[in-house]
């Protein structure tokens, strides 16, 4: 799903989370998940060419969640 997608989802209530995980294609790098957790649905954020979109640091990714979401709340890192 890409960013305007997204925005749309978001807008309609179908995008209630979004989470962040390592990528493992690219060390070092962030895949931002979008998620319903009340329906237990996920999308991974992707390019316009339909590629998983890859996020060198996570001010990026803070910066595109803000810019489907237009705030961030909190932000949580799981140790495990």
């Amino acid at each position: 799903m890409n960013v305007a997608k997204a925005k749309e989802y978001y807008d309609l209530g179908i995008i209630t989370r979004a989470g962040v995980v390592r990528d493992p294609l690219e060390p070092g790098s962030w895949i931002v998940v979008l998620s319903n957790e009340e329906k237990q649905t996920s999308w991974d954020l992707r390019t316009a060419r339909g590629e998983v979109r890859s996020f060198k640091t996570l001010d990026a990714v803070i910066s595109t969640v803000e810019e489907i979401s237009g705030r961030v709340s909190s932000f949580s890192i799981n140790l495990a």
